[in-house]
């Protein structure tokens, strides 16, 4: 759960199961020297341990703190303990430290008591705080975000991480905080660390990242993965080493669409096109995508965009299908498709210009993948339907096992792949009685006929994507992607750099 080394060879950590473990060799062989027992944690701090020197050193495996003046031979449990869950802790030396607790949640906010003690954690006194309700407390601590972390440079200078807030930073030892960096509930910093008085990293729990600090943490930048990382969203390959997807964001990284070259090793940002999870590809320059733009009153409008130059400029659609687009489809440069939230469908023919309507309602049509300019392809909760005449009607395809379908992957008329997880007759298609195992069907002859390849455990995403018979990939991960060059039959996990 957490590491200290005071040294190059000297070094401790807290396991899951509450454990103190030791290595003299800089980390090549341990063993464990004490056990706290069983514990009971509240909050989001994981519990931490942290030593100033080879021989003095505090644990927290639970709401309690211990110390240690022997090299972690024998803890004492400390005599103070916070109301509710303990949120974080840090030393400078043998005598100061710090100590943030925090109340019962609600919602984002939490209240939060900071403590610090100069004789090694035997008293403490509070130096801050924020209650919703209560006596007025002096300091100005947040209340939003749950405490998860302390890291103190010395007993002036501070960094106080908060679950769904980010961080705020202190230099007049805890009694007044500013907000240096807002996460929100999307990112969590799990982990902060001082290498000089200057500089301090932050690791990111979400996608693993690594971010950094200068000028004593008033301002971040990324440093880890170099680029703006894999793509969240959907991708499309030109060819089976080049591809474009989307990216959300990250923390302290803008959204938008990148780019690789090597088979989704390295990933680089290559245009801005607002959020979207489509990208339909009519060939290896020409990309379609739904944009969304949020309405004043809080709604969500979306809209078509289309790039010439594979995802590097979009140009926004002047005429609109009048519907709420959720999938789109272009088998040919000028005809169209796009799916409605509602199950209505309406198609172009002359590359977006004009638009008629195919179906105006039906079955939900969400997943629709067109393949020809008359045939068509969907999957979803209620199994898998085909139409051969635009859309106007479909026929259910008997696919055997019986599966509720996530994604749908299209190489040309004849090859298609999907993904998909079991589903007992009585399960009606539901989401959580479907997923027992999973499986990817594959087929050679516009669905025909259809081969089963079961997996113990298939890398769903945001999106599946073949760019040709052995090479396909998943997205969704923002660590990185899913590649196989088998037809699917075996995936590697592809950390991006």
């Amino acid at each position: 759960m957490a590491l200290s080394f005071p040294s190059v060879t000297k070094g401790f950590g807290l396991t899951a199961r509450s454990r103190v473990a030791a290595t003299g060799d800089g980390g090549h062989s341990w063993r464990a020297i004490h056990s706290f027992g069983r514990i009971v944690r509240n909050g989001p701090f994981p519990g931490a341990i942290e030593f100033v020197d080879a021989e003095h050193g505090w644990a927290a495996p639970s709401g309690f703190l211990y110390r240690t003046s022997d090299g972690g031979s024998t803890w004492t449990r400390q005599g103070f303990q916070c109301g509710f869950a303990l949120g974080g802790f840090s030393f400078v030396d043998s005598r100061t430290g710090f100590m943030i607790c925090g109340g019962q949640p609600a919602t984002i906010d939490q209240q939060k008591d900071l403590y610090a003690t100069d004789d090694g954690g035997l008293t403490w006194h509070r130096r801050a705080c924020v209650h919703a309700v209560g006596p007025r407390c002096k300091g100005n601590l947040q209340l939003g975000g749950y405490a998860s972390g302390l890291a103190f440079l010395d007993a002036s200078t501070g960094l106080l991480l908060a679950d769904r807030s980010g961080i705020a930073r202190t230099h007049d030892g805890g009694r007044h905080w500013d907000d240096v960096l807002f996460t929100d509930d999307q990112y969590s910093i799990v982990s902060t660390s001082w290498a000089s008085p200057r500089t301090v990293y932050g690791l990111v729990l979400q996608d693993g990242s690594l971010i950094r600090s200068d000028d004593a943490g008033r301002h971040w930048h990324s440093v880890y993965p170099r680029g703006p990382g894999a793509p969240t969203g959907p991708v499309s390959f030109s060819s089976p080493t080049g591809g474009i997807g989307y990216s959300a964001g990250r923390l302290l990284r803008p959204r938008g669409i990148v780019a690789t070259t090597d088979g989704g090793l390295t990933w680089s940002r290559v245009g801005g096109a607002p959020a979207s999870d489509s990208l339909d590809r009519v060939s290896r320059l020409v990309v379609w995508s739904i944009g969304t733009k949020r309405l004043r009153g809080g709604g969500l409008r979306s809209f078509l965009l289309r790039s010439d130059d594979d995802g590097r400029d979009w140009h926004r659609l002047p005429a609109q299908p009048g519907i709420d687009a959720a999938r789109i489809s272009f088998p040919t440069a000028q005809v169209g498709y796009v799916a409605d939230v509602s199950g209505g469908l309406v198609r172009t023919d002359d590359a977006g210009k004009s638009w008629h309507s195919v179906r105006k309602r039906g079955r939900d049509l969400q997943d629709a993948v067109f393949f020809s300019a008359s045939g068509g392809l969907v999957g979803g909760d209620f199994g898998l339907l085909r139409t051969d005449d635009g859309g106007s009607s479909w026929q259910q395809v008997a696919v055997k096992p019986r599966l509720r379908f996530d994604q749908l992957a299209v190489l040309d008329a004849r090859h298609w792949w999907l993904a998909g997880r079991a589903c007992p007759r009585s399960s009606g298609f539901d989401k959580v009685a479907c997923g027992g195992n999973d499986f990817l069907l594959e087929t050679a002859d516009g669905g025909q006929s259809w081969t089963a390849i079961r997996f113990a455990r298939f890398p769903f995403g945001a999106s599946l994507s073949f760019a040709s018979l052995k090479v396909g990939y998943v997205s969704g991960d923002p660590r990185g992607v899913y590649r196989t060059t088998d037809g699917g039959r075996s995936w590697r996990f592809l950390v991006a750099r």
